[in-house]
């Protein structure tokens, strides 16, 4: 995640991990105009169901990663240790209603998030963004 940046094209991502079964296609996203996906057994040693990559004009544009939810403490765990603190630590351990729910690391090239905590109909997944969202 840490060397993701937005000049790796579809080529480079089918290229460098040739081992996965791509599916790709043509597609509006909020993320892009086309996407890639396959199904993994882990990533960074995690259980892990799925990846997509969102490409926008041929460029990555964001990657989204599905994991199995009994390790999402774990995969938190192992970005606090690799990155640090969220940059939204303090509001995200607020004692508010208002205290955000989704952890988020600003990367030299790109924005990495992550639900704080797993509700019941949670999707564990962590997504990272080539920029940060305007909204």
């Amino acid at each position: 995640v840490e060397q993701l940046d937005s000049g790796f094209s579809r080529q480079d991502i089918e290229s460098v991990y040739s081992d996965n079964a791509w599916q790709c296609a043509d597609r509006d996203t909020p993320f892009g105009d086309s996407l890639c996906s396959a199904k993994i057994g882990t990533f960074n040693g995690f259980p892990s169901r799925l990846i997509t990559f969102y490409f926008r004009s041929g460029q990555v544009g964001a990657m989204k990663l599905i994991y199995r939810d009994p390790y999402h403490k774990q995969i938190m765990g192992h970005y606090i240790g690799e990155l640090g603190q969220p940059d939204n630590v303090a509001q995200a351990i607020a004692e508010a209603p208002d205290a955000d729910s989704v952890l988020q690391w600003k990367l030299p090239k790109g924005l990495l998030v992550l639900k704080k905590d797993l509700g019941k109909t949670d999707e564990p997944a962590m997504l990272w963004l080539a920029a940060k969202p305007s909204r």
